[in-house]
């Protein structure tokens, strides 16, 4: 499976391994329903095994970065590769997006204190 779901402490860490294909965004969709109800949502993308996003995926997360804002939570992108990280700058959604380098940073952002993950 390309999508890996975790909860730390009230966070949903998302951990997508491929976004490469539409069987991969599709599971990543399908994946994010199963989390995205309920108010005061918080949700780290763990992008940091991630090579590639096709357009559909970068659809997915504008669609998931908006979902969130409605319910008041926050989404994090944690440790994108330079090339994923370029791509989002290009597009100039280093701007809309909330992008750490590391699973603590994306805690902390969050509001947990330390960063503990």
């Amino acid at each position: 499976m390309s999508i890996q779901l975790v909860e730390i402490e009230g966070v949903r860490v998302v951990r997508v391994l491929d976004l490469s294909d539409n069987d991969s965004v599709v599971a990543l969709k399908d994946a994010l329903q199963t989390i995205t109800t309920g108010a005061d949502l918080r949700i780290v993308l763990d992008m940091e095994l991630l090579d590639y996003v096709n357009s559909m995926g970068i659809g997915v997360m504008v669609n998931l970065l908006k979902k969130v804002n409605e319910s008041g939570g926050k989404l994090v992108l944690q440790s994108p590769r330079d090339n994923v990280r370029q791509l989002f700058r290009i597009l100039g959604l280093d701007k809309i997006f909330t992008i750490v380098r590391s699973r603590a940073d994306a805690m902390t952002t969050l509001g947990h204190g330390r960063g503990r993950a």
